[in-house]
């Protein structure tokens, strides 16, 4: 008898084996297992406003969209987000399967999400549950609730359709890392912390609570508040995910990306916050709204700064054999397709980080990346045209110090003296990007000020640019101190360039050190332009 159950067993346990198998090495494209999570997230969202009581219906058995707001679907969609990531990451500790299969089986499983309004519907007989996330000041016994599948009830929270839903995935997970691993206390004890994540990560507002106290600022819970606090969690869960799904991925784009360069644009930002302060004779208010703008857009700049360099790189494929042999393009560290594809994630990305915020901070950063695609990219690559197309990488410039100085002052009037200083004197001097790449722009054919001038003429001119832009800052600012700095850096810079065995690292080092000096010397005095009205 027990040899026949052994033996049942084992056939449906290999039978099992197979199904998740198949799914898991199915030839099916990704995007199709990520649309069917979307869409079954969509059915999620709409069949809760028939059961969720919270939503005002017109009659007891209304069936509509009433009350539902595209904030609300963006909040409950990243909740969603957030559980997949949970799941995926959790299972792949306690099996060791490739990340990628783990999610081809999670993605349509989420089809457990539609079990809840169904089961709510039934269970309270037509009328509805309240379901929420746990929340501070209504759910006590925090420890209890963890412990017991979030029992009892009590009107609020945690409703007997997720319950059920729990449930099923406790038996899914348990499933599943048995399959995987043949071991009861390993597949109990990850099945626990699988069910333990999701808990936690329902306790959301909790979390947002403690947040928001740590700057003083007073927790109003609203969706926009919850999806943005929500976004900080799944962009840590992203970088996660991208190491696991390769590791060799993950490293090589990160020695791709130009640290100085992406905090060249990060100062950038900074620099625009301080100048409107300082302009306007105003302290920075940290609101909930701000707090988020200072988070989100140094994390929209570098996805800005991923999407621009893959186009680049791409673009730049004669010049790097020669200039930057070490760039993923040329050792094929990154397949090509998987490198496009990273361009497109990353333009979505800085998209999403700056829509949530402001159109504002959309469009700006928005304009950031078209304008270093019309330098990079066909039909156009302006980056050929020998000097004026540094343009477009000063106008980059000048549009985040616009997006910092929209954030301290609510406007984007500035003074004209800072919009001529980085489309004249901007341009000028930061041809010296094209010194590096000198021997490969050569034998491509791009016409730069050194491959028209030669190297030695080019440093000698871009030298001087440095040199009379310090000048010119220490003019502008005319106080001892700082003036005796800027030409000092003007000078070093002079040399620094124009030194046999030019290296660009020691160039951008001191300019990003005197930048943080002038962000430092305008936090305390203030600046003068004559003529520039504030309102």
């Amino acid at each position: 008898m027990i040899d026949s159950i052994k033996v049942i067993f084992e056939r449906n346990l290999e039978k099992s084996r197979e199904f998740v198998e198949s799914i898991e090495n199915s030839k099916i494209p990704i995007i199709y297992f990520i649309l069917t999570f979307i869409f079954i997230g969509s059915l999620r969202n709409f069949f809760d406003t028939i059961t969720d009581t919270t939503v005002s219906l017109p009659t007891k058995f209304s069936i509509g969209l009433h009350d539902f707001s595209f904030l609300n679907f963006v909040s409950n969609s990243f909740w969603y987000i957030g559980v997949v990531c949970v799941i995926g990451i959790i299972l792949h500790l306690a099996t060791k399967e490739r990340i990628e299969k783990i999610f081809r089986l999670v993605l349509p499983g989420t089809i457990v999400l539609l079990t809840v309004p169904f089961t709510d519907f039934i269970l309270s007989m037509g009328k509805g549950f309240n379901q929420s996330y746990m929340l501070p000041d209504v759910h006590g016994d925090f420890i209890l609730r963890w412990l017991t599948l979030s029992l009892p009830y009590g009107g609020t929270g945690v409703t007997p359709g997720m319950k059920v839903e729990t449930m099923v995935l406790l038996f899914g997970f348990f499933g599943y890392i048995y399959l995987k691993t043949r071991s009861i206390i390993r597949s109990a004890f990850f099945s626990f912390i699988t069910y333990s994540g999701i808990f936690f990560w329902g306790t959301m507002p909790f979390g947002l609570k403690f947040f928001l106290n740590i700057f003083n600022l007073e927790y109003l819970p609203t969706p926009i508040l919850s999806a943005r606090f929500m976004l900080i969690f799944l962009s840590i869960f992203g970088v996660i995910i991208y190491y696991l799904y390769n590791k060799n991925y993950f490293i090589s784009l990160l020695h791709d990306l130009p640290i100085l360069r992406v905090l060249h644009y990060e100062l950038m930002f900074v620099l625009g916050i301080f100048l409107g302060m300082n302009i306007f004779h105003k302290s920075f208010v940290l609101t909930s709204d701000n707090l988020f703008r200072l988070i989100f857009t140094p994390i929209a700049i570098v996805f800005a700064g991923i999407a621009s360099l893959v186009v680049n790189n791409l673009h730049d494929y004669d010049i790097d054999k020669i200039s930057n042999i070490r760039r993923s393009t040329i050792t094929g560290t990154i397949p090509i397709n998987h490198y496009k594809q990273l361009a497109i994630i990353a333009f979505f990305l800085a998209s999403l980080y700056t829509f949530i915020l402001d159109f504002t901070s959309f469009f700006l950063i928005f304009l950031l990346i078209g304008s270093y695609f019309l330098y990079s990219a066909p039909p156009f690559r302006l980056k050929r045209i020998p000097f004026f197309s540094k343009f477009f990488i000063s106008l980059n410039s000048l549009l985040l110090v616009l997006l910092g100085y929209y954030y301290a002052t609510g406007t984007t009037d500035i003074p004209i003296e800072v919009f001529l200083f980085f489309l004249i004197g901007f341009t000028a001097f930061i041809n010296f990007i094209d010194l590096k790449d000198y021997e490969g722009d050569k034998k491509a054919g791009i016409k730069t000020l050194p491959t028209l001038l030669g190297l030695k003429k080019s440093k000698l001119i871009i030298g001087l640019f440095f040199l009379l832009g310090y000048i010119g800052m220490a003019i502008f600012v005319n106080e001892l101190l700082y003036s005796s700095f800027m030409i000092v850096f003007g000078i070093v810079e002079f040399f620094l360039i124009n030194r046999k065995n030019y290296d660009e690292k020691p160039v951008f080092l001191i300019y990003l050190l005197s930048l943080i000096i002038f962000i430092i010397y305008i936090a305390y005095n203030p600046l003068t332009f004559p003529g520039f009205s504030m309102g």
